[in-house]
């Protein structure tokens, strides 16, 4: 057929439209109405031509708006069968629903259109049988004019005629409903109404309500698994509405509307359909976690068999409690919900799937396991895609038996014959076994595998006792792996060896910002017996009477009630003036607690070896650790020793955990041999070979893991086949526990190892809610979780599960939907308790779908990380909160926050770009703006972009800041001030008033404005000024407010500078004592200025090789080299290094390299640097002529560094034989000199300025050669 051909007299061809697999589409033109129309010709006439033919004579039967409209049907001249319908301008719901889902509204209106559609065929006896939305198309694309297409395989619903086997898929997977999926014989009305409700659910979700890639998984998924509550997936939508579509989703046809009718007369009843017309929307909101559970399925596929193959499978399914159903073509699923542990799991499908092959030896079976969620029904999500393709793999190997996949593989026993066969695993049979041996619980466990590290424990404690010496010991391993067996048999064995110990055992929490002193408190109470709950007068005596056995006297007196108030037993302060005072003062208190805790410690080791266990420490606190290095310090010629176990973690807490003091023990896995003991002596020594060889191999040489397999075994849970991972063996643990007790568990590990019963009654609360007392009495009486004495939040009770592998396992037994929500109900309780750490909070609200929750509190982070000088974490906290879906103000904060944290990491390229983000979007004189600001000022100056900082500056001035901003602003006029302080610009002056004139009085109060001012008069003074004393006192000044401000990022770069004011002093010691105490991220910005002053130091004390290669490195690896004032500074400093060690030729072409770079102090001291080459070249003249001109430039500057400029024009005067002006020029440099050295006000300051500065050295010096004496 050709465009121009007429078809049965009535229809011209125009043009092809499209072509599919059973024909063409043509446009074409009826001829007698001139009226354009689609015609469609079936391409195989053999095959289709009697369902062709029935579409077309049902659609001659239907006439409605919302039916394509019949135009009429026939035969072309060669035979072929055609249909006609009218032509249809626009898209179909397909289409358009992939581009976004519907508005409530539309989506509701455009379903009770084709409800109407449906009514009007329902009404005839006809049922559409493939309601889906590429069948469904809009008409101009408009969503409220629609026409309902293919009626290919509708059928008359009483009718006797059928075109397919009743066991043939007819539909689509996906939207089909579930006696479809069946290949049910009868398929009425209310087929059509649920496919319309796959409809309606992904007009509105904007997602199908089944989803899967695999055809036969979707029939499954129909078969199997509740979609979720549209009001869930999406709130809006009103609850009747979302009644009405888990109604139309019904696996039960009953509870379905009866028809497209029935279907009308409910969407018109509900009125209003969006959710602001009904109040009752927040109901269908999920409050509680659900009781649904994640656990271990199993799933047997039995590929296409015979009619007579369900009964069969029924009777294997049914004794163990496996579910059955078949899919149209004749698979028939049974799937097998997780009872006992995961080998259990397996070992039942292994079995029923060998039971129903050998029935058929020509069956083919797929068997598949794995996690998901778990109700009424039974949803096998993912499982069923895999088992699918495992089908299809084995129809193509053409070969019968039961395939496996690689999980249930790795946990079926020994016992079962597998064979590889074309890279896939078959399942051949069960070999015969004796029956095992069974053990009690409660068997002894030895203590095996780890007589060398309790040997080298045990030497070098008694060695440290022997020779009166403290010392720590740090064992590390990750969790399980026996610290905790170590620990008691050291103890035990100690206090056998050693009688006379004084012993201490302190445990620390998982709480994230542990209370202070809490591990330390934790094992005074131990020492002291005190107990949580006894009368406040009971735990004052036995911390009394503790301290009278070891002290006497005043010092007694003095001790007890600091040592009360670490352990909880406060003291009353009348008698205690000491006592008072420090309550009244945080520090002075934390100071008597540690002179107490000393003292006390100090007597007990003076008395006998004294030994403090500290347990957990990953998860310690700050004050104990520091508490324990002041006694190790303090104690250190006693018999006292400290041995703390802990995770490898705690290195990143805590890093060089109490430095030298300590000798590390790291703990690796159990030796197979000392496994294979353990496991023997629990279950007997008669045990099977291949038992013990599976246990020990699965548990990986981690010592709670193979407990955790023995006790599974002894509990005969195994059956003798062995899990593949612990956490299978935890769930088998859990699932043993009343269901209310596992609902409580779950909803507890929402908020981590820790929790509080009153923040799991938050999402355990609802309609039906658990008795959380009783649940938490049950799990607390069978070891699960236990009670900690100490609390995070006023008023809430601790608890914490007995082991992260517990949590673990509760945790994973949670639905995705219960995660989610889980978390965001468990976000909103800690932040109403006040949960101090922001981390958390984001971490909740991130995996509670609450993004723009999320991402406040991330911002919240990353300002937590940069006041702790943690920038890795700002960083990942402001991706984070980006990612998150912020407002648009938090993610103004967010990007102006990543400015100021790639300044300060050093990365100046993303901080300009972040900071250029930021500024876009900020309202100027905000906090925001002004963080950005710095943070762009930050990069310029690093990148050395002088034309975008000379910008910053305007939009610096002309910035009035709002009453928050103040501190903002501050933090960006500094690092300004210091730039253009540093390249000599005397507008660092203008920008220094700026600062004072907006910080106002509150200057004095609040620390962080204070520093940043202090900060910016330090580095003026320092390089622009004339009094290097003022400087210092104004550095001084900054430290400490930036400190109490919590400004650790900013502190290096402040102490650097004070290295170099030291330097410029000559107070050399001190600017090694500040080295010593400056703490800079490697690369980071305060990095790389602690470095260019070292290198200053480094050349000022004479040692030349190291200011080279110091400061090359600086001036070679900063960003933006080339204007980087820190880079400058660094090249500075090389240039006048080869210069003193006389590499003058070296020093020349780094002159030349550097002159270039453009800022005034640049050009004035690289012509100082040429008067000094060509003097040293012989060449005096020049170099006089080269010096006045460094002069000029100089006092452009100020009086910094005039001196040193003034002692070169001298010698180069006297080197030309101007003996009259060179000794004038020397003595305006002493007087330079005694003037500067006159403003210092500390007399020793002054002495080591005159008489350690180089330059300051040798004007002393010549001036009394040629003057007669020192400068005055």
């Amino acid at each position: 057929m050709r465009s121009g051909d007429i078809v049965d007299g009535r229809f011209e061809l125009e043009s092809r439209a499209s072509t599919g697999g059973m024909g063409t589409i043509w446009r074409a033109r009826e001829l007698a109405t001139n009226e354009a129309v689609a015609l469609k010709v079936l391409r195989d006439p053999e095959h289709g031509a009697e369902r062709f033919l029935s579409e077309a004579r049902i659609l001659a039967r239907l006439e409605h708006p919302c039916i394509v409209r019949h135009v009429g049907h026939g035969l072309t001249a060669l035979g072929e069968p055609y249909l006609v319908m009218e032509w249809l301008s626009g898209e179909d719901l397909a289409t358009r629903l992939a581009r976004a889902p519907l508005e409530i509204d539309a989506g509701l209106a455009l379903v009770r259109n084709v409800a109407d559609g449906l009514a009007a065929a329902h009404a005839r006896g006809i049922v559409h049988r493939d309601i889906k939305p590429s069948n469904i198309f809009l008409v101009g694309r408009r969503v409220d004019h629609i026409k309902l297409l293919d009626f290919g395989i509708a059928r008359a619903s009483t009718g006797s005629t059928q075109h397919t086997r009743s066991s043939s898929v007819l539909g689509t997977p996906g939207y089909m409903a579930p006696e479809q999926a069946r290949g049910d014989g009868v398929v009425g009305p209310r087929a059509d109404v649920f496919s319309l409700g796959c409809v309606l659910f992904e007009c509105l979700a904007g997602r199908p309500a089944f989803q899967g890639s695999h055809p036969m998984a979707l029939l499954a998924k129909l078969l199997l698994e509740e979609p979720p509550e549209l009001a869930v997936v999406r709130p809006e939508v009103s609850s009747a509405v979302s009644s009405l579509c888990t109604r139309m989703l019904s696996k039960d046809p009953g509870e379905r509307p009866d028809d497209g009718a029935a279907l009308v007369a409910e969407l018109s009843a509900i009125g209003g359909i969006s959710s602001s017309s009904s109040p009752s929307v927040r109901s269908m909101t999920p409050s509680r976690l659900s009781e649904r559970e994640r656990r271990l399925l199993s799933i047997v596929a039995i590929a296409g068999t015979a009619r007579g193959a369900l009964v069969e499978v029924r009777r294997i399914a049914e004794p163990l409690g496996a579910f059955v159903d078949t899919l149209a073509g004749g698979t028939i699923l049974m799937v097998l919900p997780g009872v006992g542990s995961p080998g259990d799991q397996v070992l039942r499908a292994a079995r029923a799937a060998l039971a129903i092959q050998a029935a058929s030896s020509d069956r083919t079976l797929a068997l598949v396991t794995g996690r998901s969620d778990l109700a009424d029904r039974l949803p096998v999500g993912d499982l069923v895609e895999l088992v699918a393709l495992l089908l299809d793999r084995a129809r193509e190997d053409g070969r019968p038996g039961v395939i496996v996949d690689e999980v249930t593989r790795a946990l079926l026993d020994p016992r079962f014959e597998v064979q590889e066969h074309a890279g896939h695993a078959w399942l051949l049979s069960e070999h015969a076994r004796g029956e095992e041996r069974r053990t009690l619980l409660g068997h002894p466990s030895p203590f095996v595998g780890r007589e060398r590290e309790l040997t080298t424990l045990m030497d070098l404690l008694q060695q440290e006792f022997d020779e009166q010496r403290a010392q720590s010991v740090l064992v590390t391993a990750p969790a399980g792996m026996g610290k905790s067996r170590l620990r008691q048999e050291l103890i035990t064995k100690l206090q056998g060896n050693v009688p006379e110990l004084c012993l201490a055992v302190g445990r620390a929490d998982a709480m994230r910002s542990g209370a202070a002193f809490s591990v330390i408190a934790s094992a005074l109470r131990m020492l002291m017996q005190i107990e949580v709950g006894e009368r406040r007068e009971v735990q004052q005596e036995k911390v009394s009477s503790a301290v009278r056995a070891l002290l006497s006297g005043e010092a007694a007196t003095r001790t007890a009630p600091f040592l009360g108030e670490l352990v909880g037993a406060a003291f009353p302060d009348e008698r205690h003036p000491l006592l008072r005072s420090a309550r009244e003062n945080a520090p002075l208190m934390a100071g008597r607690i540690e002179s107490a805790w000393v003292e006390f410690m100090r007597a007990a080791a003076r008395k006998g070896p004294t030994l403090l266990v500290l347990e957990d420490l990953h998860w310690g606190d700050g004050s104990s650790v520091k508490l324990v290095d002041t006694t190790l310090r303090e104690l250190r010629d006693e018999p006292f020793a400290v041995v703390a176990f802990a995770r490898p973690e705690v290195h990143d807490l805590f890093p060089r955990i109490w430095a030298e003091r300590t000798h590390e023990v790291r703990l690796g896995p159990l030796p197979r041999r000392a496994a294979a003991a353990l496991v023997r002596a629990a279950l007997g020594a008669d045990v099977d070979d291949v038992l013990v060889t599976g246990l020990v191999a699965r548990s990986e040489g981690n010592a709670f893991y193979l407990e955790e397999l023995v006790r599974a075994f002894t509990e005969g849970r195994s059956s003798g086949a062995l899990p593949e991972t612990v956490l299978g063996m935890v769930e088998a643990r859990l699932a043993a526990l009343p269901p209310d007790v596992r609902h409580f568990l779950r909803a507890a590990s929402v908020y981590g190892e820790a929790f509080w019963p009153n923040g799991v009654r938050r999402l355990l609360g609802g309609r039906r809610p658990v008795n959380v007392d009783a649940a938490l009495d049950y799990a607390v009486a069978r070891e699960f979780v236990a009670r900690r004495n100490s609390r995070r939040f006023v008023g809430e009770e601790e608890y914490a599960f007995r082991h992260a592998l517990l949590r673990e396992g509760a945790y994973a037994m949670l639905t995705e939907r219960d995660r989610a929500l889980g978390h965001g109900l468990a976000g909103a309780w800690l932040e109403r308790v006040g949960e101090p750490d922001p981390s958390v909070l984001a971490m909740h609200f991130e995996r509670g779908g609450q993004g723009e929750k999320a991402a406040y509190w991330h911002a919240r982070a990353a300002q937590t990380a940069m006041r702790g000088n943690d920038l890795q974490a700002g960083v990942r906290a402001v991706e984070r909160g980006l990612a998150a879906g912020p407002t648009d103000e938090v993610a103004t904060d967010l990007w102006a926050l990543r400015a100021r944290i790639a300044s300060a990491s050093g990365d100046y390229e993303a901080s300009l770009a972040a900071a250029e983000e930021a500024l876009r979007r900020t309202t100027p004189g905000s906090v925001a703006h002004c963080i950005a600001l710095e943070g762009a000022i930050g990069g310029a100056m690093l990148l050395g972009r002088h034309d975008t900082l000379q910008d910053l500056s305007r939009r610096v001035l002309q910035t009035e800041p709002a009453p928050n901003a103040l501190s903002a602003l501050a933090r960006a006029l500094a690092p300004l001030i210091a730039a253009l302080a540093a390249s000599g610009n005397g507008d660092a002056f203008v920008f220094l008033e700026k600062l004072r004139a907006t910080m106002g009085a509150g200057i004095e109060v609040e620390p962080s404005r204070a520093g940043a001012l202090a900060y910016a008069s330090a580095m003026v003074e320092k390089n622009l000024g004339r009094n290097p004393w003022l400087s210092r006192q104004h550095a001084l000044d900054a430290v400490r407010s930036l400190e109490q401000a919590g400004e650790r990022h900013i502190v290096p770069i402040v102490t650097g500078m004070l290295v170099g004011i030291c330097t410029d002093l000559g107070a050399f010691e001190e600017a090694e004592s500040w080295l010593d105490r400056t703490e800079a991220r490697a690369s980071s910005m305060a990095a790389n200025v602690v470095a260019a002053y070292l290198a200053q130091l480094r050349l000022a004390q004479g040692r030349f090789e190291e200011a080279i290669t110091v400061s090359r490195s600086v001036a070679e690896r900063v960003h933006g080299k080339d204007g980087n004032v820190v880079s400058t500074l660094g090249a500075m400093t090389l240039i006048e290094a080869h210069i003193e060690r006389g590499d003058v030729e070296e020093a020349a072409a780094r002159i030349e390299a550097t002159s270039s770079r453009g800022n005034l102090i640049v050009s004035a001291s690289c012509a100082w640097f040429r008067s000094r080459v060509l003097l040293a070249r012989g060449r005096p003249a020049e170099a006089v002529h080269v010096a006045r001109e460094a002069l000029a430039l100089h006092r452009q500057i100020g009086p910094r560094g005039v001196e040193r400029v003034l002692l070169t024009l001298a010698e180069a005067l006297m080197a030309a034989g101007e003996t009259e002006a060179a000794k004038a020029t020397l003595r305006e440099a002493a007087d330079e000199l005694s003037a500067r050295e006159a403003a210092i006000g500390d007399p020793s300051y002054r002495r080591h300025f005159g008489e350690r500065v180089p330059g300051n050295v040798r004007i002393r010096r010549l001036a009394g050669a040629w003057l007669g004496g020192p400068p005055q």
